[in-house]
């Protein structure tokens, strides 16, 4: 395989819950869908639709671990909570939900009564109500790869690709500009995104065609599929739950791409493509091709 960089993982991110607050990693096992139990729960309204920070900033406060018994949550007033694997082959199999994120309607496992009581109480929002869904491992969605050639994958909740991959470089190029009009430098949190890697140019890439991770346990084989859009999650401050409009201000002033019809873009979007099962770690040396110009 041609190689044109290389590189290390500077460090992985998983949010369990989709919009709830970020685990930082040392190692997971990376999947056909990504990162090991990334966005494999979702939080939605009574209507069935999905909720994130873009209309409640305080769900980045509810901190949820993957557990051998099922998801343990945590948010400030609230009682550690453990909700149960749920289990579709069972004596007690869920109730099954169809619930819409973006254009796609999904079926899902519903977690029951206590967790929705549990994060109803939490977002406190005036007239609604909330409740918390596993993702259906026998109704996956489909990955969004029209107009490639890359084989056919899916995903559970993440906004369209399995994984989000961001270079150090460009992070601290962000911040350099926000430096010189005065502001305090952002956490990659804000853009959740899944691997962080060091050693490439700022936003090198964004030009990557394939990444090969050399794991310990074998090769695991990524693709790039195309920069990531951006909304205004990344002017939320995950640990005050406040947004300003600093970031995304910033970003649009050279993040601009004409390729993306000229929206915001920061970090790429990947699907893995080989390698499943396999145990990623900080520290894992990386190899890329890049795209033909």
């Amino acid at each position: 395989m041609q190689v044109d960089l290389t590189g290390t993982i500077q460090a992985l991110y998983q949010f369990p819950i989709k919009g709830v607050a970020g685990n930082l990693l040392t190692e997971s096992i990376i999947t056909s869908v990504g990162l090991q139990h990334d966005r494999q729960w979702l939080i939605i309204d009574e209507s069935g639709h999905f909720i994130t920070q873009r209309q409640i900033p305080h769900l980045v406060w509810i901190l949820a671990q993957a557990s051998d018994k099922g998801l343990i949550l945590n948010a400030p007033n609230q009682t550690e909570l453990l909700v149960p694997w749920a289990q579709t082959h069972s004596p007690h199999t869920p109730n099954t939900l169809t619930v819409q994120v973006w254009r796609d309607s999904v079926t899902a496992l519903d977690c029951g009564e206590v967790s929705a009581k549990w994060v109803t109480q939490y977002l406190d929002v005036p007239g609604k109500s909330f409740r918390l869904v596993q993702a259906h491992a026998e109704h996956p969605r489909s990955a969004n790869l029209k107009g490639t050639t890359l084989p056919r994958t899916s995903n559970w909740f993440s906004d369209g690709y399995g994984l989000n991959i961001l270079s150090q470089a460009s992070m601290t190029a962000l911040n350099d500009r926000l430096a010189e009009v005065g502001h305090e430098p952002v956490d990659a949190l804000r853009f959740r995104s899944n691997i962080i890697l060091a050693g490439l140019q700022p936003h090198e890439e964004d030009s990557i065609e394939s990444l090969t991770i050399h794991s310990s346990n074998g090769p695991v084989m990524i693709s790039m599929v195309k920069p990531c859009t951006r909304c205004a999650v990344p002017n939320i401050n995950p640990f005050t739950a406040i947004s300003s409009p600093e970031v995304n201000d910033t970003l649009a002033g050279y993040r601009r791409l004409i390729s993306m019809n000229d929206e915001i873009c920061f970090a790429m979007n990947a699907i893995v493509t080989q390698g499943a099962g396999h145990i990623v770690k900080v520290g894992d040396p990386i190899e890329a091709t890049l795209k033909l110009s």
